[in-house]
């Protein structure tokens, strides 16, 4: 046996530590770190909305981009949340945006494609539009000698597209808005919701669209009855005292067909988880929201409606936005069981002149809480849009920068306008300028109701982001 000073022995690691002692050292390290992150990093809910806002610019500003490089509108989808779940609590919530661009326009197969225009007494859908075609002479399909029936491509129509002809706008509806489909036999798939649904191929000797004029034209030449027959004109008629069977119709004129922008292949954008866009806060800059949750409330059922419409918002080849596609309905409209989206509120696009605000904010906080009610006869609807109303039992001071720190973050946390780590993404109505924009403090007292709350939020993000902002 060798003697124990001659005895092999382990090196010890630089500066006189074993190995152990390293590990140990490193954990602390490690432990030390990931403790001063929170204190270090924004807090929790500032972080999220701050990267959802962040997200939520880069993707519009992508859409943006791929419209002038390619010279045709392009744009974003705000999906609606309640597309997925079928829950019409969740109308107000977007969690994920698809791109979109606008198809061109269709005006038939052939030179020879054409579009017939009757007028109707009715409230809701005083137009029927028919697609013709040059064509043999035919005894049994009720139109004008030498026309017949041009068909209409397979999912290709949906509620909601516009049609140009005889120098007017018509807008195509889901049906007649009487609950009964009538002479309108164009109906939506089976299975399939009306805003995402197609119209599907209409058959038979009447086969025509209801919709409703949007934009005007020259006046319209009546001259052939609903058999074809052709006569002078309708007043000629009445006082002949002959009735001829109605709807009275034009002859064919060229047309285009303007379908709502369709998904692209590019990849979605999902917000991070927590985040989401409200859609009860976000609209246009005279406080025209992109959904307001009493227009979508069933008093028989006390729930809301399912909205299956999604906004969309279209750039312009030079970069502006072109349009928006949303759902809305004047507050106390009849319900339409054939409308698009909700019963009673159709799609409408229209041209933008003015800022459109997206608020970035929690999705706990989706839709808003209601307030509380006013007397026992009130619903929960009319609570929605009445003053934010403070419990008294809790606070004494309608106030609430009187409040204790505690009780006045609890209570803006529930709603993402009042909330000071929500974001708003401002897309210039003109220009297309996007920027982001901090929340600014809105002091909710009881004299404020939602809708006053936002536009005070709005007018002062307004501010900000005429200042510069953040782009």
């Amino acid at each position: 046996m060798k003697p124990l000073s001659h005895q092999r022995r382990t090196p010890a690691p630089p500066g006189g530590m074993t190995l152990v002692e390293l590990l140990v050292v490193a954990v602390i390290v490690t432990i030390l770190i990931s403790s001063a992150i929170p204190v270090l990093s924004p807090a929790g809910d500032d972080r999220l909305l701050r990267e959802g806002s962040r997200e939520v610019n880069a993707y519009l500003s992508a859409a943006q981009s791929r419209a002038i490089q390619t010279g045709r509108p392009q744009g974003v989808m705000l999906k609606r949340l309640s597309v997925d779940t079928l829950n019409g609590e969740d109308n107000g919530v977007c969690i994920e945006l698809l791109t979109v661009e606008a198809p061109p326009p269709y005006a038939g197969f052939t030179s020879g494609s054409l579009c017939r225009v009757a007028r109707r007494i009715h409230p809701t859908a005083p137009y029927l539009l028919q697609f013709v075609q040059h064509g043999v002479v035919e005894t049994d399909d009720r139109l004008p000698r030498n026309l017949d029936h041009a068909s209409v491509p397979p999912r290709f129509l949906r509620p909601g597209d516009e049609v140009t002809v005889f120098g007017a706008h018509y807008r195509l509806l889901a049906g007649d808005g009487s609950g009964t489909v009538g002479i309108d036999t164009t109906t939506v798939r089976t299975g399939e919701a009306a805003a995402n649904g197609y119209f599907s191929q209409p058959a038979g000797s009447t086969r025509s669209y209801a919709a409703e004029l949007i934009e005007d034209g020259p006046a319209l030449a009546i001259n052939y009855d609903a058999d074809g027959n052709e006569f002078q004109s309708v007043e000629a008629l009445i006082a002949s005292g002959v009735a001829p069977t109605s709807p009275y119709w034009t002859a064919g004129a060229p047309y285009k067909i303007h379908r709502q922008p369709t998904a692209s292949p590019a990849p979605p954008l999902q917000l991070p988880t927590g985040a989401a866009i409200d859609l009860q806060a976000s609209g246009f800059a005279t406080s025209d929201k992109l959904y307001t949750p009493g227009h979508a409330w069933d008093d028989a059922e006390q729930e809301y409606r399912l909205a299956t419409t999604s906004p969309m918002i279209m750039f312009a080849p030079d970069g502006s936005v072109d349009r928006i596609y949303y759902s809305r309905q004047p507050r106390g409209a009849l319900v339409n069981p054939n409308a698009v989206g909700y019963p009673g509120a159709p799609i409408v696009s229209e041209s933008v002149r003015e800022n459109i605000a997206l608020l970035i904010g929690l999705r706990d906080a989706i839709p808003a809480p209601p307030t509380e009610l006013r007397s026992s006869t009130d619903t929960p609807k009319e609570s929605r849009n009445d003053p934010v109303l403070l419990s008294a039992d809790r606070f004494e001071d309608a106030n609430l920068t009187d409040l204790p720190a505690p009780d006045y973050e609890r209570f803006t946390r529930q709603y993402n306008w009042l909330n000071l780590d929500s974001r708003w993404v401002v897309i210039g109505g003109r220009t297309g300028t996007i920027r982001t924009v901090e929340n600014a403090f809105v002091p909710p007292t009881f004299t404020g109701d939602f809708d006053s709350q936002i536009i005070q939020a709005q007018s002062l993000v307004r501010e900000a982001a005429s200042s510069g902002g953040r782009g």
